[in-house]
């Protein structure tokens, strides 16, 4: 089963040691919610499948746990300047889920209410569990069948949005409510892009009155870095060292303080090494091998450290696979200051670390692991 279930997430420290591995492999922003939409893969469907999900996680050594509000790093004008970052994003996702509640089409004769109905006490189709999702919701009553407001909904889609399917409860067999979600294009501002949501109840004791109600959100990031809190064993490879033996625990770098915001410095390294450790199969978190990098190699995996977005969606749950890919500890030796540290996981629930932060589930993770994996060879 896809460890993609999630997450979005969230940033959290490298696990430190074989059992944290694998009951509590990090980052993978699993985002759990009511009963969703087909075709949102980060939307798990209730029911059957969240049971099948716990199986798993059972029987392959997933973890669980619900992911805080990071620690702000810092104060002064970087702190602040954050803080008005995260409320600028806010503000973004708010503006998007109003602009999507306008493009829902209400029937005619359809008359307002000022709370939602009991049958759509929440969306058919679902939303995603995260602190960081600005939404609305509106509610009306509808002088027609349940029937015939399900298809008009389905005949008259929101323009510009794509469809994501449809979801429905019922009780005792019978069919209670249904509904239908569309996504926006991630481009007009939510990292996921938005969602709108229609969903619709019979009115009880009448058959020529239903209930709609209609949801549009967006989500948002936060952009304090989330702090690498991790308890146990961390390493610490200077310039020239050999790789450690074993790849459990963490990494250190004391001292760095502007690591407090980047997985690594704007600056271009001396030259690097790259140790790979076995994942929670076979040789568990042995040394494989290890290989030093030149100059230019060096420096691409530096400048691709530096860029990874440690933005993240807050209050979401993480689900874990076991861990079974490749950890680097990767070694950037620079000619004015301590080497840099970072520990990057290719497996369980991917993420980079390096003592201070801890960045997970991102394009720009992804495109430093697949840099760091080509360098190990």
């Amino acid at each position: 089963m896809a460890a993609r279930w999630r997450t979005v997430t969230e940033r959290l420290a490298a696990c430190h040691n074989l059992l944290d591995r694998l009951a509590a492999c990090r980052n993978l922003l699993v985002r759990l919610a009511h009963p969703p939409a087909m075709g949102k893969p980060w939307r798990p469907v209730a029911g059957i499948i969240a049971l099948t999900v716990a199986l798993i996680l059972a029987l392959t050594g997933c973890a669980e746990r619900a992911t805080t509000s990071p620690s702000r790093h810092g104060a002064g004008s970087a702190s602040r300047s954050l803080d008005e970052q995260e409320k600028a994003n806010r503000k973004q996702a708010e503006d998007e889920a109003r602009r999507l509640f306008e493009l829902a089409r209400i029937p005619p004769g359809a008359v307002a209410l000022q709370s939602a109905p009991a049958a759509l006490a929440g969306p058919s189709v679902g939303t995603p569990a995260m602190s960081t999702y600005a939404s609305l919701a509106r509610f009306w009553r509808v002088p027609m069948s349940f029937a015939a407001l399900d298809e008009y909904v389905r005949r008259h889609p929101p323009a510009g949005l794509t469809s994501e399917g449809d979801g429905s409860t019922r009780q005792h067999g019978l069919l209670t409510s249904h509904g239908y979600a569309w996504q926006d294009d991630p481009s007009h501002g939510s990292p996921q892009g938005g969602q709108l949501s229609m969903s619709m109840a019979p009115a009880v004791g009448s058959s020529d009155v239903s209930y709609l109600r209609v949801d549009a959100g967006s989500e948002w990031l936060d952009p304090h870095p989330v702090i690498d809190s991790m308890s146990g064993t961390r390493l610490r490879l200077e310039t020239g060292q050999s790789c450690p033996a074993s790849g459990i625990g963490g990494v250190r770098n004391d001292g760095a303080d502007d690591l407090d915001g980047v997985l690594a410095p704007n600056a271009t390294p001396a030259s690097g090494r790259v140790c790979v450790y076995a994942g929670g199969n076979g040789q568990t978190f042995a040394l494989l091998r290890q290989r030093t990098l030149p100059r230019a190699e060096a420096a691409r995996v530096a400048a691709a450290a530096h860029a990874v977005d440690l933005a993240h969606p807050d209050g979401v749950v993480i689900h874990c696979p076991a861990f079974r890919g490749s950890t680097f500890l990767v070694v950037l030796s620079y000619p004015s200051r301590s080497a840099v540290d970072l520990l990057v996981d290719a497996g369980g629930c991917s993420s980079a670390s390096n003592g201070h932060v801890v960045a997970s589930q991102s394009v720009s993770l992804s495109a430093l692991i697949d840099l760091v994996s080509k360098a190990a060879g």
